[in-house]
């Protein structure tokens, strides 16, 4: 947990001191708790969590994703996409996905320009 805690005080840019004070503890404390002297209490962990958006299982426990996301029903979607192997797009995403991930940073850019602009003009229809 402690190489957790270093993460997200360095994640976020802060000093100890900075990390410290967000927390409402002493920059010893920091200092003694990222030298593994001193353990976090269940309170100085929610307050972590709370304060810097990071989920409660991965600080403690590594598990997960760091950051608590909020719920995007368009990425929920997505993600089933690309997991439920009887979706018959599924063929079709992975090899997408392969392909661009494959081209070099130059037709890269042409697939997102073509793409953005396939968005921009549904966006538009939508308007109307």
């Amino acid at each position: 947990m402690i190489d957790r805690i270093i993460k997200i005080r360095k994640d976020s840019g802060l000093s100890q001191e900075k990390f410290a004070e967000k927390l409402g503890l002493s920059k010893n404390f920091i200092n003694q708790l990222e030298n593994g002297k001193k353990n976090p209490s269940n309170r100085t962990i929610l307050d972590i969590c709370h304060k810097f958006n990071v989920s409660e299982d991965w600080l403690k426990n590594g598990n997960g994703t760091m950051y608590n996301l909020p719920v995007d029903e368009d990425m929920v979607f997505i993600e089933s996409l690309m997991t439920d192997k009887d979706n018959p797009f599924y063929d079709l995403i992975m090899k997408t996905l392969k392909t661009y991930n494959a081209l070099n940073d130059e037709n890269k850019k042409v697939v997102k320009s073509f793409a953005q602009s396939l968005i921009t003009q549904e966006n538009e229809k939508d308007k109307n």
